[in-house]
């Protein structure tokens, strides 16, 4: 099982090297919560864990896996865009619901394709949680490759 335990924080975080997971929830307020996942005796995050990153009151949630990848959702009224960085490597994963609808979504004043949304917050869950396990873009997921 996987805990996530809330760490006080004043700033948004500069992530030191750690063996842990760190996840920094960004509130509509402007204010921060920080947390570090911890891992105990199985592997699996609790889904009200998850959820709770999601909360009605958060805006962006950034997650920094031990492995160098970190994943970025930027969440607005039930709409989630998800990107995911190997910066070793130079590649931007971009989460594509494969809908081919012209137009863009605004999440808290970033712009993003439609086909970069989703809407269920069930699936991005899931996408967390595999990416806290695995450290990388999910298997079950679409994803969009680009270069940088």
């Amino acid at each position: 099982m996987i805990f996530i335990t809330e760490i006080p924080v004043q700033q948004p975080f500069i992530s030191a090297k750690t063996d842990n997971v760190c996840i920094l929830c960004r509130k509509d307020n402007g204010t921060y919560t920080n947390y570090c996942v911890v891992k105990s005796s199985g592997n699996m995050l609790q889904y009200d864990d998850c959820r709770s990153l999601l909360a009605d009151d958060i805006s962006e949630v950034s997650i920094k896996h031990p492995n160098g990848f970190e994943m970025s959702i930027y969440i607005q009224n039930g709409s989630y865009s998800i990107g995911i960085i190997d910066e070793e490597n130079g590649i931007i994963y971009y989460y594509d619901n494969k809908n081919d609808q012209e137009g863009a979504v605004e999440l808290h004043g970033k712009t993003f394709p439609y086909h970069m949304i989703s809407k269920c917050k069930n699936a991005v869950c899931a996408m967390i949680e595999d990416f806290i396990q695995t450290g990388m873009p999910s298997k079950a997921t679409n994803w969009m490759m680009e270069e940088f």
